[in-house]
């Protein structure tokens, strides 16, 4: 009987997909991992979006038991501009590392506050 093979540790999908664009500016960044991350080892550092300037203020939550990193803007992002993802040391809860992510996507003018559905007047 030959040996179970584990894959490794890896991140499946990052959303908003590389290079889109007109995401909303305050949409959170997803990333969707093969197996629980190690929460021991999550910091701000791990996961990052930057602008030209530098990283975004933000907070990363861990939903799904880990599967899923959430990462949350502190501020509206910058329209029009290219943010880059980034995603490093990354761990599971057996120690084994996850390559590096980079990922890059363009914020449109709006931000989900400002998306109003369509008002409906009464026919007269």
């Amino acid at each position: 009987m030959r040996p179970k093979t584990v894959a490794p540790f890896h991140v499946e999908r990052v959303d908003p997909p590389d290079g889109a664009t007109g995401v909303l500016r305050d949409d959170p960044v997803l990333v969707r991992l093969s197996a629980p991350v190690d929460p021991d080892r999550l910091s701000e550092a791990t996961v990052e979006v930057r602008e030209a300037d530098g990283a975004v203020p933000s907070r990363v939550e861990t939903l799904d038991g880990g599967r899923v990193l959430v990462w949350w803007p502190g501020r509206g992002l910058r329209p029009g501009r290219e943010h880059h993802v980034v995603a490093r040391g990354l761990r599971d809860r057996r120690g084994r590392e996850a390559p590096a992510l980079a990922s890059r996507f363009t914020p449109g003018p709006l931000s989900g506050r400002e998306i109003r559905s369509p008002v409906t007047e009464d026919p007269p």
